[in-house]
């Protein structure tokens, strides 16, 4: 029987590794800016950050959050970054199940509640991800 992988595997490009994160995701802001038709002096001025923070995001260097967040709204990647967060990877059936409920209209409002969760841990042989 196949998994949930199994099926959307095929559709999703593999991340590169944790190492080469933050270079392939300043390489591809470069790209979009390039593409924009803009120096590094105009997004900077669209996200509210300095040129510096441009600079060192295309070379991979780390910068914060927030920052990050700017330059993806300059670039108009707010969406995208909301609906990628809305349709996650999940390791299993299980787990969108969870996400399902927890979304649902009916479901009680996390925010400001502090949810205990188990530990993560090696995935569990007993769980069917079917």
């Amino acid at each position: 029987m196949k998994n949930l992988s199994d099926f959307i595997g095929e559709y999703r490009e593999t991340p590169p590794s944790v190492d080469a994160f933050p270079t392939e995701v300043g390489r591809r802001l470069r790209l979009q800016r390039i593409a924009f038709g803009w120096r590094q002096s105009d997004l900077a001025l669209h996200a509210g950050v300095s040129v510096q923070t441009i600079k060192k995001v295309e070379k991979g260097e780390a910068i914060s959050s927030s920052n990050l967040l700017r330059i993806l709204l300059a670039l108009s990647q707010g969406t995208d970054f909301l609906n990628m967060l809305a349709a996650p990877n999940f390791p299993s059936l299980k787990a969108h199940e969870r996400y399902v409920q927890l979304t649902s209209p009916k479901a009680p409002s996390l925010l400001g509640r502090r949810v205990r969760t188990r530990a993560v841990t090696a995935p569990q042989t007993s769980e069917k991800t079917w």
